[in-house]
């Protein structure tokens, strides 16, 4: 038998009663060398609780950040002097609570760290993956007038059998590049402009 629509929705009521509700303004990306700050809201998960709440960010170093209790809110800040010699790349987050030997994770994902503008390396990755999109356009030229034509690139060997690994290749790269260059971590928004879909 089927359930009907009033008893779903009393399920899932009470079901929502015994979730720990989350409202995470946590950043997608941070330039390195900036000030962060944001807020995590946990009902359940409150100081007034006996919680205590963290934020680690892990890239070429491991940040770690306890959060300061502002009602059902933690608030944490992210100083510049703690990524500013950080390289553009892809780091790691978590959020967590513990109270004694409980701990209970809030969220964790990835976040992209772009380069310090004030740093001499500043846009390196980019340029790189720009060099890396000439060379296999290159390439595919190579490849396209002589069948015969072994060539490398990243320690891989291409020729005219296997080329179609070199566009998956190209595509990486773009994407990539895409990426670093407009800030989209957006899959779909990703794919229209390398390909203008």
């Amino acid at each position: 038998m089927c359930a009907t629509y009033m008893q779903v929705t009393r399920t899932f009521f009470r079901f929502k009663k015994k979730m720990t509700l989350f409202n995470q303004n946590l950043p997608r990306s941070i330039i390195a060398g900036d000030t962060r700050t944001f807020s995590v809201s946990a009902s359940d998960l409150t100081s007034a609780g006996g919680y205590t709440m963290y934020y680690i960010l892990t890239g070429t170093t491991r940040i770690k950040i306890t959060g300061v209790a502002n009602g059902d809110s933690w608030e944490f800040s992210i100083a510049a002097s703690k990524t500013s010699n950080w390289k553009e790349q892809v780091a790691t987050y978590a959020v967590y609570a513990t109270k004694g030997a409980e701990r209970k994770s809030v969220a964790r994902g990835s976040i992209q760290i772009y380069g310090n503008p004030d740093q001499p390396d500043y846009g390196s990755e980019i340029r790189q993956l720009q060099v890396d999109m000439d060379n296999i356009a290159a390439m595919k030229s190579k490849l396209a007038k002589d069948p015969k034509i072994t060539m490398s690139f990243n320690g891989q060997s291409f020729t005219r059998a296997n080329i179609d690994d070199l566009f998956a290749l190209e595509t990486n790269i773009a994407k990539r590049l895409y990426q670093m260059r407009f800030g989209h971590t957006n899959v779909r928004k990703t794919i229209r402009g390398v390909f203008g879909r």
